[in-house]
């Protein structure tokens, strides 16, 4: 299953992902890199998350 963000959700992690990299280069990216791994793990298994 694909998981899709809400467009305001998907505005929410971008500036969160700009602040991250405000307190320190490269944390942004790192941030993306993990919220999109736990993404893909609620695509595979959707129902082994509260909604």
């Amino acid at each position: 299953m694909r998981v899709e963000l809400h467009p305001e959700a998907r505005a929410e992690l971008r500036a969160a992902a700009i602040w991250y990299d405000e307190k320190r280069p490269g944390l942004g990216d790192e941030f993306i890199t993990e919220v999109s791994s736990m993404l893909d793990k609620v695509g595979e298994a959707p129902t082994s998350f509260q909604i």
